[in-house]
């Protein structure tokens, strides 16, 4: 159906009326036409009561939605969103000092290197200043001849 009120209409008073509805249904073809013989025209059962639920299910339903979105968008989302921002902060954090740690533990070892170069430094400096003089010493005799 492309009416939504009729549509509606036609649900609200199926549900309304669903005793006869069903008594009709499994009834047969004789007690039907004796069901539909006795059957008189109410304004209330027949019109107004599924017009009322036609135009609550209709009008209230979606403003019942629209209250039920604006609290999960106002108030729900705000608690969810933060919890979410603390929870990323809280990893965010957790990685940093874990990169830090990583870099002072480069940092540390670096310095360890650095000190056993320089424990061995004198000695090589020796080495060095003493092929440097051989050479240089063979270097003078060489050209002194």
């Amino acid at each position: 159906m492309k009416n939504l009120l009729v549509g509606a209409y036609v649900f609200s008073w199926t549900i309304w009326n669903i005793t006869d509805v069903i008594l009709f249904l499994l009834s047969n073809n004789y007690e039907k036409i004796e069901i539909i013989k006795g059957s008189r025209f109410e304004v209330q059962n027949d019109f107004l009561v599924p017009l009322i639920i036609s135009i609550v299910y209709l009008v209230v339903v979606p403003m019942l939605n629209m209250l039920y979105e604006r609290i999960v968008d106002d108030i729900i989302n705000k608690y969810r969103n933060a919890f979410k921002q603390k929870t990323l902060q809280d990893h965010y954090y957790s990685v940093k000092r874990t990169t830090i740690a990583k870099l002072d533990s480069d940092e540390d070892e670096n310095r360890k290197l650095r000190d056993r170069q320089l424990d061995t430094w004198a000695e090589e400096k020796q080495k060095m200043s003493e092929i440097i003089i051989k050479y240089m010493s063979e270097y003078a005799a060489k050209w002194q001849k």
